[in-house]
């Protein structure tokens, strides 16, 4: 699991973060960077404080445009699951054909 996501759901949790340290071995000041980023929009998803999307790497916009897609996909998905003859294999082989890459 990604370090950021360990680190914003331990701090949402109530761990202190000297325990957070402790339980990650990350180094001190990078747990309280990402809890003040926390902190600073505490409605923000967990995704979007991703290193590739808070530091505005080149894929951050793919990223974000594909975990979006992906969320629209479960929403529909949700809905179909209750159809006869639908299973989340078929659902997920409807999904590869659109995003060959995942």
């Amino acid at each position: 699991m990604d370090k950021v996501l360990q680190i914003t759901r331990l701090f949402k949790e109530g761990v202190p973060i000297k325990e957070i340290v402790r339980r990650l071995r990350f180094s001190c000041n990078s747990i309280k960077k990402n809890v003040k980023r926390l902190h600073d929009n505490p409605d923000a998803k967990e995704e979007v404080l991703s290193p590739e999307i808070a530091y505005g790497s080149p894929q951050a916009e793919d990223t974000r445009r594909r975990y979006e897609d992906l969320l629209q996909f479960f929403s529909k998905a949700s809905c179909d699951l209750g159809r006869n003859g639908v299973t989340r294999e078929v659902l997920w082989g409807e999904y590869m054909l659109l995003h060959a890459n995942g």
